[in-house]
């Protein structure tokens, strides 16, 4: 996969260690088949022990982790996971504590950052979606919507 960006990952993280574990999980799994190198910054809200010891413990990706305290909420700790990884890189993959990526998601944020950076029409890519999965015919396809989506999206700092 051609890699013409540079790339960070933010992370907001609140207070469900077990599920966190699980998108860790997922999120190592998926950078290592995509054989690209990224610095992630996970944010953490509401100053959960097990939490900050998933955190503090990872040693798999160069890692710069806030935890607010006090919390300062879902929005805001967005934003600032958001804006720490989006001020050292071109463009970020930004997820949320209970997003479990697939094993291929980071090859498709390469690819997809990659191939729209230069269409004005799109502002995100995002992994979501609510396709009928029933129908495999277009299972792979692109579409645009008009709306963002915050579960596991990622976007161009221009």
């Amino acid at each position: 996969m051609t890699n013409s960006l540079s790339i960070g990952i933010s992370l907001t993280c609140f207070k469900r260690a077990d599920y966190l574990q699980e998108v860790l999980d997922s999120l190592k799994t998926s950078i290592n088949k995509s054989n690209s190198n990224f610095i992630f910054y996970p944010h953490i809200d509401y100053n959960n022990d097990k939490v900050v010891d998933l955190i503090k413990s990872i040693d798999w990706i160069p890692t710069e982790y806030v935890c607010n305290k006090p919390p300062v909420g879902c929005n805001v700790n967005t934003r600032n996971a958001i804006q720490s990884a989006i001020q050292h890189h071109d463009a970020i993959i930004h997820l949320e504590d209970d997003t479990v990526l697939s094993e291929d998601a980071i090859d498709y944020y390469i690819y997809a950052l990659n191939k729209y950076q230069d269409d004005p029409k799109i502002i995100s890519v995002s992994g979501y979606n609510k396709t009928d999965y029933q129908n495999t015919d277009n299972y792979y396809e692109t579409f645009t919507e008009q709306f963002f989506c915050c579960w596991g999206c990622a976007f161009w700092k221009s």
